[in-house]
């Protein structure tokens, strides 16, 4: 309880600070994270190493994304070192929070980092009860189904939006700071910051506005509030983690989005946040603390499919959208109940009845946050604008009959 609480208030923190006030912190990591885009023509040149066993065929498009998990024997002998240097640093009664902060901080290879969410993975097994295997795979074929056909976005602000555009590229950032630098190279291989990764997310719950960070943990990470949605084709370059790759790296570590291992599920995560197994990837509570982060490879502008402003473009970034070509539209609750199709309202009025249930429910265990009473109001106007329009478009229908 006590983490998952630490957890949730270092996410608050970046919407109060933002990502420029908070230097040499873990929150400049997590802040930084997407606004890299792009890259060069080259491939990622992957580490080798693990067991190439069934079902870990990771070549998509020509490229090896990231190796494959270590076999089994490998991971229980780095699992038996792991247990016996914990007990030697934090003794016998196991980790306390700051231990935990110590350890989080800290460098891991790769290897340690598949052991200790081997550990998660056993103690979520333990916990209900059921046998390690078969969790594991419910693991996989759960992540497969909620990414399955789902697009991959990027959310930017308007001044990066507008570079993206004029340059071309979507570019990745070689010099990442902080803990991710050295990630990235256990990940990806030592070559990976010669062609970085875009850091983005797949959209599980379907196109959608940008909104508060109360409801929306992308929001709440202060990535920007514009999205670029990205065409399928950039699957077969993605990997992906449930969570920020860097702040559950003791739960998730990337795997390819179109093979996903169960080490990249979140193992771990407390099961009031987003459940230990059997997840609603699609619902109110996953939408607001949580994402599915995506690590992708090769950008450029021919990738974008469209563009969802969260407002009206300003001069700079209009003149560069009108010089791409690139699709775009303005993307609300407002704009959806204006002129959507019946499936985007009908969407909406599921997402947006939600949300308003979620800040409603969230009161009955915490106090109010700030903003709390303008967001319900907001909410409360966004869901009458949609089931008013769509009640108009079903009364228009029936006269047409």
């Amino acid at each position: 309880m006590i983490r998952a609480i630490v957890d949730q208030v270092r996410r608050r923190l970046l919407t109060r600070l933002g990502p420029d006030h908070v230097e040499g912190s873990a929150a400049v990591e997590i802040a930084g994270n997407y606004r890299n885009a792009g890259t060069s023509v080259r491939e990622v040149r992957a580490v080798t190493g693990g067991a190439d066993t069934e079902g870990s065929a990771l070549l998509r498009g020509g490229r090896d994304l990231c190796p494959p998990p270590p076999d089994r024997v490998t991971v229980t002998r780095a699992r038996q070192e792991l247990d016996v240097e914990l007990r030697r640093r934090f003794g016998e009664d196991g980790l306390d929070d700051d231990d935990w902060e110590t350890l989080l901080a800290e460098r891991w290879p790769a290897l340690r980092q598949y052991a200790m969410i081997d550990r998660h993975i056993e103690e979520v097994a333990a916990s209900l009860g059921r046998d390690s295997a078969a969790v594991r795979e419910q693991m996989r074929q759960e992540l497969k189904a909620a990414l399955a056909g789902k697009p991959l976005a990027i959310r930017v602000r308007e001044k990066e939006l507008a570079t993206i555009l004029r340059e071309g590229r979507i570019r990745g950032d070689p010099t990442p700071g902080g803990p991710r630098a050295a990630a990235e190279a256990e990940w990806f291989g030592p070559q990976v910051h010669e062609n970085p990764p875009v850091y983005g997310y797949v959209a599980v719950d379907g196109v959608r506005p940008s909104q508060s960070g109360r409801i929306d943990a992308l929001s709440e990470f202060n990535y920007g509030d514009h999205q670029i949605y990205l065409k399928p084709e950039v699957r077969e370059r993605t990997t992906i983690t449930v969570g920020d790759s860097v702040v559950e790296k003791e739960r998730s570590i990337p795997s390819p989005l179109e093979n996903p291992s169960e080490y990249s599920y979140g193992a771990g995560m407390s099961a009031s946040r987003v459940g230990l197994i059997d997840r609603d990837y699609t619902g109110a509570q996953f939408r607001s603390d949580i994402f599915v982060e995506a690590q992708m490879f090769d950008l450029t502008v021919a990738d974008i499919d469209f563009i969802a402003l969260h407002e009206p473009p300003g001069a700079e970034l209009r003149q560069a959208l009108d010089q791409s070509g690139v699709q775009w539209r303005v993307l609300t609750n407002q704009t959806i109940a204006a002129e959507g199709s019946p499936a985007e309202r009908a969407a909406a009025i599921e997402r947006t009845s939600q949300d308003l249930a979620h800040i409603r429910n969230s009161r009955l265990d915490f106090p109010p946050l700030s903003g709390d009473v303008e967001l319900e109001a907001e909410l409360s106007a966004d869901l009458r604008a949609l089931r008013e329009a769509a009640a108009a478009e079903g009364k228009a229908a029936r006269l047409e009959q």
